[in-house]
């Protein structure tokens, strides 16, 4: 049985170790587990995101993250580049070792706003003030093929909703393919393109019954 919740403190320690296992390249996996953690606290003392965890048969199984603050972020067709993006490139390049040079790196180019331009941006007229923005989706290894991140998923576009999203935005690489499908399902729609992810978008005013031609097969 999956019931999915808001976080709690006690969610923590675990959260962090679902992160680590579902992505052992980005920053904050190898920097360690206690800068994970205070990831998770910082996610949920700030108004700005909302995060829920899903539990399964009592064990807590994955969470999803969406910040829901991005007034001065996105609407146009220059988008913010994705710390983990542009980490994951950095660790590949330079390796283990310079991951303190790396994360200290990534934090000043975010802080200067730092900027990518997507040519192939379908609506760069998107409204900045009822759009948000879906962090991050996992579920524990040994607990996945079971809905979880379905019933999170929709969980959490329920949660834009009530807050008065109407766009929802994310990351997704090109070759995880299950997340893809997973989003198609759910209603989004290619809104842009990197080298190996793509931006997809939801209008989260067009029910999901109306978007099903776009995912059949799936």
């Amino acid at each position: 049985m999956v019931t999915i919740r808001q976080i709690i403190e006690e969610d923590i320690e675990d959260l962090a170790r679902i992160y680590i296992e579902s992505f052992p390249d980005n920053t904050l996996t190898l920097i360690g587990p206690k800068t994970c953690q205070s990831y998770f606290k910082h996610v949920m003392d700030n108004p700005a995101y909302g995060i829920l965890v899903a539990t399964y048969h009592g064990k807590l199984a994955g969470f999803d993250i969406i910040h829901l603050d991005l007034k001065k972020d996105l609407g146009r067709r220059w988008m913010f580049a994705s710390v983990n993006e542009l980490s994951r490139f950095v660790i590949k390049r330079y390796g283990y070792v310079m991951r303190r040079l790396m994360f200290l790196l990534i934090h000043k180019l975010r802080k200067k706003r730092t900027l990518i331009i997507y040519e192939n941006s379908k609506n760069p007229s998107i409204e900045r003030q009822n759009t948000a923005w879906g962090e991050l989706l996992a579920v524990r290894k040994d607990l996945r093929r079971k809905k979880i991140a379905q019933h999170l998923h929709e969980s959490l576009l329920t949660l834009a909703r009530e807050n008065g999203i109407r766009y929802l935005k994310s990351t997704v690489l090109k070759s995880n393919e299950a997340i893809m499908k997973l989003h198609e399902a759910n209603g989004a729609q290619k809104f842009a393109e990197g080298d190996d992810f793509y931006i997809l978008i939801y209008d989260l005013l067009i029910e999901k019954s109306e978007t099903d031609h776009f995912t059949q097969g799936h």
